[in-house]
């Protein structure tokens, strides 16, 4: 557990600490995203590639 000063300092330090926990929730909010459409674009790929390949 982590305790924060309860003076201006310790707001800031607190303030701080959110901003950095957050950013690192949205980074991997936005990785995960990142993740699936590379998935979904993939699997359209390979799918297009197959269709292809049968109407030869």
């Amino acid at each position: 557990m982590v305790q924060f000063r309860n003076d201006e300092q310790g707001l800031k330090n607190l303030d701080s600490a959110y901003k950095t926990v957050a950013n690192i929730i949205l980074k991997r909010i936005q990785d995960e995203k990142a993740r699936q459409v590379k998935e979904v674009a993939e699997g359209e790929r390979e799918i297009a590639c197959s269709y292809l390949y049968k109407s030869q």
